[in-house]
C-alpha cells in the first residue's frame, strides 16, 4: 500500500528477465482496478505497450457496459490492425 504517491510495487527486469510476474490457477495472475485512471497501463519505446497471447483460448478479450470494449487511436498509424494467418486485414472505422 501506498498512500503518499509513487510505486507500491515496483519490479525492474533487465535483458530476458521479467519485472514483476502473476500467476493464478483458478482467478486472475495480475489484476490491476481503478476508479478514476487506467487499471492497468503498459508502455514500450520500441516494442508492445501491452502483449496478450493465448494457446487455445482468446488472446485479448474486452467488455464494457457503457462505452468501447476496445478502443485504438494512433498519431501516424492505423488505430486498429487485425492479422489472420499470415495475411493481414487492416482496417478503419468511424462511427459517430
Amino acid at each position: 500500500m501506498n498512500n503518499g504517491g509513487g510505486n507500491a510495487i515496483r519490479g525492474d527486469g533487465y535483458g530476458t528477465s521479467i519485472g514483476v510476474y502473476g500467476e493464478g490457477a483458478d482467478g486472475p495472475g495480475v489484476a490491476g482496478r481503478s476508479v478514476q485512471s487506467n487499471g492497468v497501463e503498459g508502455y514500450s519505446t520500441n516494442g508492445r505497450g501491452v502483449y496478450a497471447s493465448s494457446d487455445a483460448g482468446v488472446g485479448v478479450y474486452a467488455e464494457s457496459n457503457h462505452l468501447a470494449a476496445l478502443y485504438g487511436h494512433s498519431v501516424d498509424g492505423l488505430g486498429l490492425s487485425v492479422a489472420y494467418g499470415t495475411g493481414a486485414i487492416q482496417m478503419l472505422v468511424t462511427l459517430q
